[in-house]
């Protein structure tokens, strides 16, 4: 019986390296796709000649696309660091790897404030962090 279980662990440790083997080579070979599609993208760009978007690497492209948009929204706040509108969000978020549009990034701002993770400050201007009014409205 113990041999058994000692084989049949072998083996699993064996199919386990083989699927590490093919793991990293598919994400090498995203990465090389990723590349591929950028520069058809830069491409396309210069065909059609308008200003082109400077793309993150393929690696922190992918990180930023495994994030919720509502963590995506929050972290990309947080780095810039100063108030920022659903535009201004949106395109960080695109030049980060993202392709959020911005009824869906205003959306999650939206559901952001009611769960207190930002609120406005002005017109369209938003920071992390729950309102500090009293009555939880924030500002217009």
């Amino acid at each position: 019986m113990a041999v058994d279980i000692r084989t049949a662990l072998e083996l699993a440790q064996s199919e386990r390296e083989k699927a590490l083997t093919r793991y990293h080579e598919a994400e090498a070979d995203l990465d090389s796709l990723d590349t591929e599609i950028r520069g058809l993208e830069l491409a396309l760009v210069r065909h059609n000649g308008a200003p082109a978007v400077e793309a993150p690497p393929p690696a922190e492209a992918r990180k930023w696309a495994a994030l919720t948009r509502t963590d995506a929204i929050t972290r990309v706040l947080d780095e810039e660091g100063g108030p920022m509108s659903p535009k201004e969000i949106t395109d960080a978020l695109l030049a980060r790897g993202r392709s959020d549009k911005r009824k869906l990034v205003a959306a999650a701002i939206q559901y952001l404030k009611r769960e207190g993770r930002v609120h406005s400050i002005g017109y369209g201007e938003w920071v992390l962090g729950p309102s500090v009014s009293a009555d939880d409205g924030g500002a217009p």
